[in-house]
C-alpha cells in the first residue's frame, strides 16, 4: 500500500431516499431470477407430491457461464441457490394441506456426515438418504425422500439466464428428473451472484439510460471478457481491486498487505485472498482513488452482512459509506469490523473462527458466506434511479439488537411469516477439502473507534461491484463437472 492510511472516519452514512438514520428500510430489491422461481415453486411441489415425497432437501446447483464447462464453483449462486429454492418452496406451501417438509442446509449437513461426490458417485448419492436433517421449522429431524438440484446457464449473448430444476428420489437416486424450467432476463444483481465484477461508465447515469440498458451493458462486458476480447473503451469495464468505480480495495492480515488475486477459471475479474488463520487480525481498506467524479456511496459486506450494523438485504436499500474527493482522496479508510453506532465503543472487531466454528456458522449466514462484496453507487437523478422489485427469495430474518439471529420458526406458517417480513411482502389469499482458514465473524465485545458522520447520496445507482472469495465452506467436493 502506497497511500497513507487514516483511522476510520468515514465521510458518512447515506440513507436511501432521504430517510432518517433509524427509519425502516424500503422493500427488498430482488433480481430477475426471484419472481419466476417463486412462480415455479408450486409446480415443483406438485411434482414432489406425485412421487409421495414427505421431506425434500436442496443441494448446490451447477452453473454454466459462456463456453466454460458446468461448475460447482462458478460463483456465490452455486450454493446460494439452495437457500433461494428452500425459501421459494416455503413461501408457496399451503399450510391447509399436508405440507412437504423443506430441509434447511441439506448440503452442509451431508458434508458434516462425510457424504462425498454425490453428483458423480452413485454410492455417495445413496448415502444422502441415510443422513438425518433439520427441517426449516420445528425441532424434528427427518430423512429425505428426494433432493433438488439443477443447472443455471448464462450463455450466448448473456442477456438471459436459463434455470433447470431437477430432482432425484430415494427409490432410484441414479436418475435426475426435470421438475421445472424457466428463463429470465439477466441483471446486475444476477451477474454479481455469478461472480462477475463490473464498473459502469459515467454515461450510464444519464437520463435516457434505463436500468435494463445498464444490465445489457454488463451482459456485453461479460460476453466479451469470457471470449477473451478486451472491454470497449468508454463502456462497461471490469471491476478490479485497484479501481471499482472510483474505489480501491485492500486487505491486511496482521497489518501486512495481502495480494487480492484473480481466480484461475478461464477469465480475469473474479478474485480471492488466502485463507485467514484463526488469531489473525483482519482489516479491510477502501480508498477514494480520484478516478471517478463526485461523491460515491459504498456497501461493504462480509458474509452478506454490511459493515454497518450487520444489515442484510439488497445493497441499494442499505445505508452506505460515503466518499468525496475533497475529504477522502487517496486516504484509506480502515474497516476493523462491524460498526454498531456513530461513536464511542462502536465497532465489533473482526475475529477469525476456528474450522469447527466456521462449519457451524455456514448454514446461518446464507448465500454470501465466505465472500467479501463491495457495491459502489453514484448519484443519479430521480428519472435514472434503479428499479425496485418487491419479492426476494434471499430473505432471512435479520439479527436483533443483541447481534443474534431470531429463534427458529416452530411451524410452517411462522417460517412463511418470517420470510414475508424479511422481504416486506404481504401474502395474497458434502464433504469438501480441508479448510485452512476460518470465517470472519464479529467479536462479542465492542471497542472504541472514531466518530462516524452522516451525509446523503440522492438517487443511488449501482455502477460497480467487486467480489472476493476468502473462505470455502466445502459444502460440495465437486470442482468441474461436465454432463
Amino acid at each position: 500500500m502506497t497511500n497513507p492510511i487514516r483511522p476510520l472516519r468515514l465521510a458518512g452514512l447515506f440513507v436511501p431516499l432521504a430517510l432518517a438514520l433509524l427509519a425502516p428500510a424500503p422493500a427488498a430489491r430482488a433480481d430477475h431470477l426471484d419472481p419466476p422461481l417463486v412462480g415455479h415453486a408450486s409446480r415443483v411441489l406438485n411434482a414432489l407430491r406425485d412421487e409421495k415425497v414427505q421431506n425434500v432437501g436442496v443441494l448446490p446447483f451447477r452453473v454454466k457461464k459462456g463456453n466454460r464447462p458446468e461448475s460447482f464453483i462458478a460463483g456465490p449462486i452455486n450454493i446460494g441457490m439452495t437457500t433461494r429454492v428452500e425459501n421459494a418452496l416455503i413461501m408457496v406451501e399451503d399450510p391447509k394441506q399436508s405440507a412437504i417438509g423443506v430441509i434447511r442446509d441439506a448440503a452442509g449437513t451431508a458434508s458434516r456426515a462425510k457424504v462425498g461426490a454425490w453428483y458423480t458417485n452413485e454410492a455417495e448419492r445413496k448415502k444422502l438418504f441415510d443422513v438425518s436433517y433439520n427441517l426449516a421449522w420445528g425441532d424434528r429431524k427427518v430423512k429425505a425422500d428426494a433432493f433438488l438440484t439443477g443447472l443455471i446457464e448464462n450463455t450466448g449473448d448473456r442477456e438471459t439466464v436459463k434455470v433447470t430444476i431437477q430432482a432425484f428420489f430415494k427409490k432410484d437416486p441414479r436418475k435426475l428428473v426435470e421438475v421445472a424450467r424457466f428463463t429470465c432476463d439477466s441483471d446486475r444483481a444476477l451477474f454479481s451472484d455469478l461472480g462477475y465484477n463490473f464498473v459502469l461508465p459515467r454515461s450510464a447515469l444519464v437520463k435516457h439510460r434505463s436500468p435494463a440498458s445498464r444490465d445489457k451493458a454488463v451482459a456485453s462486458l461479460v460476453k466479451r471478457r469470457d471470449e477473451g476480447q478486451p472491454p470497449i473503451p468508454g463502456e462497461v469495464q471490469p471491476g478490479t481491486p485497484e479501481d471499482t468505480a472510483g474505489l480501491a480495495t485492500g486487505v491486511l492480515y496482521n497489518s501486512s498487505p495481502i495480494e487480492i488475486k484473480p481466480i484461475s477459471e478461464g477469465t480475469q475479474g473474479e478474485y480471492f485472498i488466502p485463507p485467514i488463520k484463526t488469531g489473525t487480525t483482519f482489516q479491510l481498506l477502501l480508498t477514494y482513488n480520484g478516478k471517478a467524479q463526485g461523491k460515491i456511496g459504498a456497501i461493504v459486506k462480509v458474509n452478506g452482512e454490511s459493515t454497518w450494523r450487520q444489515e442484510r438485504g439488497e445493497s441499494i436499500n442499505l445505508r452506505k459509506w460515503l466518499y468525496s474527493p475533497e475529504k477522502s482522496l487517496n486516504k484509506a479508510d480502515v474497516f476493523n469490523g462491524y460498526y454498531i453506532q456513530l461513536e464511542g465503543k462502536n465497532v465489533l472487531p473482526f475475529q477469525v473462527l476456528t474450522a469447527e466454528q466456521s462449519l457451524a456458522h455456514v448454514s446461518q449466514l446464507g448465500d454470501r458466506v465466505g465472500w467479501i462484496d463491495i457495491d459502489v453507487f453514484h448519484s443519479g437523478t430521480p428519472s435514472t434511479v434503479d428499479d425496485r422489485m418487491i419479492i426476494s427469495t434471499r430473505g432471512m430474518a435479520a439479527r436483533g439488537a443483541d447481534g443474534k439471529f431470531p429463534r427458529k420458526a416452530a411451524t410452517l406458517v411462522e417460517a412463511q411469516n418470517q420470510l414475508y417480513a424479511a422481504n416486506h411482502v404481504h401474502k395474497r389469499k458434502v464433504r469438501g477439502r480441508d479448510q485452512e482458514g476460518g470465517l470472519l465473524a464479529p467479536a462479542g465485545i465492542p471497542k472504541e473507534d472514531l466518530v462516524i458522520l452522516e451525509g446523503m447520496l440522492p438517487n443511488p445507482i449501482l455502477v460497480g461491484s467487486i467480489h472476493i472469495k476468502y473462505y470455502d465452506p466445502g459444502q460440495t467436493p465437486m470442482k468441474i463437472s461436465s454432463k
